[in-house]
């Protein structure tokens, strides 16, 4: 083999001398036809010129000559990557890593293929065991801080990401989703050094001036905002990149009171939402008919009690969302002797496993222990330990479920918040929430005001008909007094006042909040939302006849 001809093609190719280098390439594929690397340098050429499918010819005759390369098996696996053919990609990746378990391209390479698959704890594994042998591979911090951020472990994707930018200062991907992580910690200020260099790089990114845009109305710049946003809106793409742009554009309308707009912004993005959620499979109705079930299940009779009083019991909050449910877990949870579950409920999980159609009644004692031992192993997991604490399991929609949970726990307790039915549907109405079959619901205003008018009369119901303990607070009250309106809930589950709730705003800043609500927590207590709905007025007509009632029974007819 001539390796001096060999050796000095590969370093016209590292100088970026490609027709050279290949014209060398290929008199060896003739002189040296057993030889696989000139096969394998001529793929990589195609593949550094962004011909993928030109390149794929090349890899397999190297792979031909020699089955066992590992970097030709992990450069083809990146060209059948960009070329979406990714099933194929995966399989020739994990055989590169076959021949060679080390090779941290070939992990790095498969975790991005993961991603494309949508198997996010496969891919944050492989990009972790990147990190393991190369620790300051900038590409797989970055991705590995990103795919963090999905599951709001906010602090340690901060800490990828900030290690990834001391590596590369000006990567562009990094300064972007570092500035994301940073604003849902509420470090409004990095986050904006942060996006304003990245948007300095690639001043038209439509992700980057979404954001900035996010970032805008923080800062109380609503006008600003409107500026990024309209070259987003022209286009055309009706994609989540549209919806979610379409939000922020209704929030920054909103907030100059331009209400008319605002609400066709919203009514825009809800309707392509409720479209992708139908093609993923989301199916409001599924809850609807859950909550029917929760009715039915109270026509049938009462819950029977059948646990001692020495049996240790939680506390479930509940209400409809955007009720406050989120800023009054904060405050409850600055309390040493409480532990919350974050909106990620024990009793939700469990009720999974348990036949919605039927009586509660009709579980035996044996069924009920095996219950509130899974019970308790999930709070367990979830809290990261309990250790002695009154455990207060936070899910507003729960409400459903209280039956289920008085069956299991007679003694517990339930605090239910409570907020102008006006203006919670159309705060839920106006949310980007997550796509869920609950969550699918606030699509439209008619499904919203059907699920709270079925929701509060199950509530309404459940107050005179359940064998539980239960307080409310009204939201609007705690934004005036919070400790006025605290107090009387700490000490309906035997907690007293400390001084440390009033520190609520540090969770914000801790990342520890996983609702849309971390930026109104990360503010002070304010009433701008109170009486929002005045503004809407016209366009909630068609959903009053099913908010009167408990506009009346809950006290805001004045």
């Amino acid at each position: 083999m001539n390796n001096k001809q060999l050796d000095h093609a590969i370093a016209q190719h590292r100088q970026g001398h490609f027709d050279e280098a290949a014209k060398t390439y290929r008199q060896l594929t003739v002189s040296e036809p057993g030889l696989a690397e000139p096969w394998h340098l001529l793929g990589v050429i195609e593949l550094q010129s962004g011909h993928f499918g030109l390149s794929e010819p090349y890899f397999r005759k190297a792979l031909d000559i020699d089955p066992k390369h590992a970097k030709c098996l992990t450069n083809l696996g990146a060209a059948l990557y960009e070329m979406d053919r990714l099933d194929e990609a995966r399989g020739t990746l994990l055989s590169a890593l076959q021949v060679d378990p080390s090779y941290a391209s070939a992990r790095f390479n498969l975790g991005n293929v993961l991603l494309g698959l949508g198997d996010n704890e496969a891919a944050l594994s492989a990009f972790e065991r990147v990190l393991k042998a190369a620790p300051d591979q900038v590409g797989a911090l970055i991705n590995a801080g990103i795919l963090y951020g999905d599951r709001h472990l906010n602090a340690k994707a901060r800490s990828y990401l900030e290690k990834s930018l001391k590596l590369a200062p000006e990567n562009f991907t990094g300064l972007l989703h570092l500035s994301v992580i940073l604003e849902r910690l509420n470090d409004l200020t990095e986050a904006q050094a942060c996006i304003d260099l990245a948007l300095a790089q690639v001043p038209d990114h439509a992700l980057a001036n979404l954001h900035g845009a996010r970032l805008d109305l923080r800062h109380q710049k609503p006008e600003s905002a409107l500026v990024r946003l309209h070259p987003l809106i022209a286009r055309e793409e009706e994609d989540a990149l549209k919806i979610e742009t379409l939000f922020v554009f209704g929030q920054a309308l909103d907030v100059l009171h331009r209400s008319d707009e605002a609400f066709a912004a919203f009514e825009k993005a809800n309707a392509l939402e409720r479209g992708d959620a139908l093609r993923c499979g989301v199916d409001p109705l599924k809850f609807q008919a859950i909550i029917n079930l929760a009715h039915d299940r109270l026509d049938a009779g009462p819950v029977v009690s059948s646990l001692g009083n020495d049996q240790p019991s939680p506390v479930f909050f509940v209400g409809f969302p955007r009720s406050g449910t989120t800023l009054f877990e904060q405050m409850l949870s600055k309390h040493a002797a409480v532990v919350t579950t974050n909106e990620e409920s024990p009793l939700a999980i469990l009720a999974k496993n348990v036949d919605l159609s039927k009586s509660f009644n009709g579980l035996d004692e044996d069924a009920l222990g095996n219950l509130r031992t899974q019970f308790w192993h999930l709070a367990e997991e979830i809290t990261g330990g309990i250790n002695g604490r009154l455990l207060i399991d936070k899910m507003p929609m729960n409400i459903h479920l209280l039956d289920l949970a008085v069956r299991l726990f007679p003694q517990a307790k339930v605090v239910m918040a409570l907020r102008d039915p006006r203006d919670v549907c159309l705060s839920s109405f106006l949310q980007n929430f997550a796509q869920t079959n609950a969550l699918a619901n606030f699509q439209t205003l008619e499904d919203t005001a059907w699920v709270y008018d079925r929701l509060m009369s199950l509530w309404i119901r459940q107050k005179n008909e359940l064998p539980m303990r239960w307080i409310e607070f009204r939201y609007e009250d705690l934004i005036q007094g919070l400790e006025a309106t605290v107090t009387p809930v700490l000490d309906f589950m035997g907690l007293n006042w400390v001084d440390e709730i009033l520190s609520y705003q540090d969770q914000a800043q801790k990342g520890h909040i996983v609702t849309p609500s971390y930026a109104q927590i990360g503010e002070k207590l304010h009433s701008r939302a109170k009486g929002r709905w005045l503004r809407y007025e016209r366009h909630l007509e068609p959903i009053m006849d099913k908010l009167s009632p408990y506009i009346q029974a809950f006290g805001y007819a004045n």
